[in-house]
């Protein structure tokens, strides 16, 4: 609906109230005004400390590797742990045995 419409359709809209739910639907139902609450104070803080500066901070949004697994195969029973997954320079594995210490424990952290 096109705005000149829709000030049209208003108009013919005799009922103040029927009006007022199609001029503000987003407040039916809210009060006209709320109780703050603590944190308030400190948020108001740091937004007038992250827009205090003349220029906005610059932040890195891409990143300069990525990595994908697309295969994994890993186990760490018994004696000994193992995992190896593919990435885009070829297979990474760390494989090797758990000290005495380890070997007595559960390999389930």
């Amino acid at each position: 609906m096109k705005a000149k419409t829709y000030v049209e359709f208003l108009s013919t809209i005799e009922d103040d109230a029927v009006r007022e739910k199609y001029v503000n639907p987003h407040n039916i139902g809210h009060p006209l005004r709320v109780s703050y609450v603590k944190r308030l104070v400190s948020d108001m803080k740091a937004l007038e400390k992250s827009f205090d500066k003349e220029e906005p901070t610059k932040v890195n949004m891409r990143a300069k590797n990525c990595h994908q697994v697309i295969y994994r195969i890993g186990d760490a029973s018994g004696d000994g742990f193992s995992d190896s997954f593919l990435i885009k320079q070829g297979l990474s594995y760390h494989i090797g045995t758990w000290n005495e210490k380890m070997s007595n424990q559960s390999s389930n952290y």
